[in-house]
């Protein structure tokens, strides 16, 4: 949910480009959606600054406080993805510190 954005028409338009619906009525699957949808159109169907509202990227003490941002609006769950963060062995370390806040 956002109140800056109609996030049904986003991911309404996302999931045409991706042609979700029509892949998974006829069995697909997500590798299907890859070869057959328009990824760079879903891509645009979605604004930057809706990503920026929802998410957490960027550098490790960018995401921390970010995270912490999350959580005083609580948000319940949050699901990492390594990119240029720390390497795995790292992750524990971050995860520790943010429950301990």
């Amino acid at each position: 949910e956002s109140p800056n954005f109609d996030v049904s028409a986003i991911l309404d338009e996302a999931r045409r480009a991706m042609k979700t619906d029509e892949l998974l009525a006829q069995g697909g699957a997500f590798t299907d959606m890859r070869r057959e949808g328009d990824l760079p159109a879903a891509m645009a169907a979605i604004p930057d600054a809706f990503v920026e509202e929802v998410a957490a990227i960027g550098s490790i003490d960018h995401v921390q406080g970010r995270i912490e941002q999350l959580r005083s609006a609580d948000v319940s769950e949050v699901v990492a993805m390594r990119g240029d963060l720390p390497p795995e062995r790292e992750w524990p370390n971050l995860i520790r510190t943010l429950k301990s806040r």
